[in-house]
């Protein structure tokens, strides 16, 4: 129980880092990661899909529906383009649904690689729901499963 607080501190730790990161965009202080950026690495985005990928819950979810990176990488930008990028108790809620596992598997339930699907509503909607949804969902405690 206690390497699991340990792991879980360390995680949140990390996640906050890169959300950080994230949030603010391009870091024009590290003149290494400007250039990086301009050419399309971003290395925020990479350590939070090596924070994905190093947690047994979060790589179960990417095996189960067999996505790579690039495609976890459009996922987020999907976000972003939605609204998800905003902090919600502490959460910048683009970042925080890759680094659990509830969020993750609704999101890769719902996206087909471009745009989400929800019954009964347009892509523009269905993406709109979504963003919505882990926006509340994070607001609530960012606890369970998530449901629309």
């Amino acid at each position: 129980m206690f390497k699991s607080l340990i792991s879980s501190i360390r995680k949140s730790n990390e996640l906050s880092k890169i959300s950080a990161q994230l949030a603010s965009g391009s870091n024009h202080g590290n003149i290494l990661q400007y250039i990086q950026q301009a050419n399309g690495v971003n290395p925020a985005l990479e350590k939070l899909m090596d924070l994905c990928y190093s947690f047994d819950l979060t790589r179960d979810v990417i095996s189960k529906y067999e996505v790579d990176r690039t495609y976890l990488e459009r996922l987020y930008h999907r976000l972003l383009s939605l609204g998800a990028g905003q902090y919600v108790r502490g959460h910048f809620v683009a970042a925080s649904c890759f680094a659990f596992a509830s969020p993750l598997e609704f999101l890769l339930d719902h996206y087909d690689g471009e745009n989400f699907s929800i019954r009964g509503y347009d892509d523009y909607n269905s993406g709109l729901s979504i963003s919505f949804t882990l926006v509340e969902y994070f607001r609530r405690g960012g606890s369970g499963p998530v449901k629309v």
